[in-house]
């Protein structure tokens, strides 16, 4: 419970109490995207200390240098919506990721990357980031992300997908498996003073904070750890988002501006990947658990996954 309060301490330092008569208060927190939309998010990284030969400890008297945690330089991420209202047909790779019992449902893609336009980090550069993802656009919940790294003069590429879209809450999209900042609140989130508990037995909780600002707090579904978000009407994503390894921040358009212009003129990374193929062959999130979503609910089970698939922030 500290955590989940300081979060909403820190959340709250940013807004005032809202008005009890607020429009939105107990409707959905639903997200809207169209095609060519894009918006940016700032966002810092928890380094946990590094031991070295170095810096020795006398473990007898407690003595010696200790190994804090340390934060980022925030790293930008431009993200544009490249597909919005797509309904694929049967021979489409995405059309798994849109069907359902009642039919077909729409796709949103958004490609999300760090361009030297907005970045001098050169590890950043080097790595040159591209993540794809696809969202089911009637609950606002990631279906796969694929993403593009380059490690050793390679160019990596690692896509994980789910087809279990019918919860409202969602490994993908309460979990951080990618570079970029991928949390959303779970799909029953309301806007107001709110607390609802989800199938799997966890709860999701909105404060609100404005008329039209709600912050929503639920846990991650792989660390298990609280995480805050801040949803503002009319915004592509939310605000703010807080968690114990990560800080996102939307970036405003004037904020932009300014970064654009502190660094040297370069030109956008316009690449594009073939994410549909990757997608067709990606790691089924489900099934790379080694425990199910029921023996967490009922036995009391934390999530683990296999080497080789842990959140890249961990």
């Amino acid at each position: 419970m500290g955590i989940r309060f300081a979060a909403l301490a820190f959340l709250a330092a940013c807004g005032t109490p809202a008005d009890d008569s607020a429009d939105l208060d107990g409707e959905p927190i639903e997200l809207e995207w169209s095609k060519g939309q894009s918006w940016h998010l700032a966002a810092s990284y928890r380094n946990s200390g590094i031991m070295t030969d170095e810096s020795a400890i006398d473990l007898e008297s407690g003595e010696g240098d200790t190994f804090g945690e340390s934060w980022s330089e925030p790293v930008v991420w431009t993200y544009q919506v490249v597909e919005s209202g797509l309904v694929p047909d049967e021979s489409d790779e995405l059309y798994p990721y849109a069907a359902h019992r009642f039919g077909v449902a729409s796709l949103t893609v958004v490609r999300a990357s760090a361009s030297a336009e907005l970045n001098d980090d050169p590890a950043i550069l080097d790595a040159d980031p591209v993540v794809y993802m696809v969202f089911r656009e009637d609950r606002d919940r990631l279906a796969g992300i694929v993403s593009y790294l380059n490690v050793d003069g390679e160019r990596v590429e690692q896509a994980v997908s789910t087809t279990a879209l019918g919860k409202s809450w969602s490994i993908l999209s309460q979990s951080q498996l990618a570079m970029v900042p991928t949390y959303l609140a779970p799909f029953s989130s309301r806007w107001g003073d709110d607390e609802r508990k989800l199938e799997n037995g966890k709860l999701v909780t909105s404060v609100a904070m404005m008329d039209d600002v709600t912050d929503v707090f639920y846990d991650d579904e792989m660390s298990g750890g609280l995480v805050a978000s801040r949803y503002e009407a009319g915004q592509p994503w939310p605000t703010w988002t807080v968690t114990d390894n990560m800080e996102a921040r939307l970036l405003t358009g004037n904020e932009v501006e300014a970064i654009r212009r502190d660094l040297p003129p370069m030109n956008p990374n316009t690449e594009t990947f073939d994410y549909r193929a990757a997608l067709y062959s990606s790691t089924d999130i489900e099934a790379a658990l080694l425990v199910d979503a029921d023996m967490i609910a009922n036995e009391g089970f934390e999530a683990r996954v296999r080497d080789g698939f842990e959140p890249w922030a961990r």
